[in-house]
């Protein structure tokens, strides 16, 4: 979440490649740890229950961050081009 509060005060084109990627190495990493936390942590009993909520969450996400694009593009709250 740093990288990309980072990526949004960019004002050069290689700031902003450089801040997305490391966003993106964190977000990779958190996709891979995330199931194995999961399995170690959650009782036997929820186990399947917390992973179809993670995965839930993680697909509902893709249309809600398109919505709330589509919502602020043609506007600059605080400034900041959407």
């Amino acid at each position: 979440m740093a990288a990309n509060t980072v990526m949004a005060f960019q004002d050069t084109a290689h700031g902003l490649n450089l801040w997305r990627f490391i966003s993106g190495m964190g977000i990779g990493v958190e996709l891979i740890t995330i199931g194995t936390y999961m399995s170690e942590l959650a009782p036997k009993h929820l186990r399947g229950r917390a992973f179809a909520i993670c995965q839930a969450i993680g697909f509902s996400a893709v249309p809600v961050v398109a919505f709330l694009s589509y919502l602020l593009v043609p506007k600059a709250p605080f400034g900041l081009d959407g």
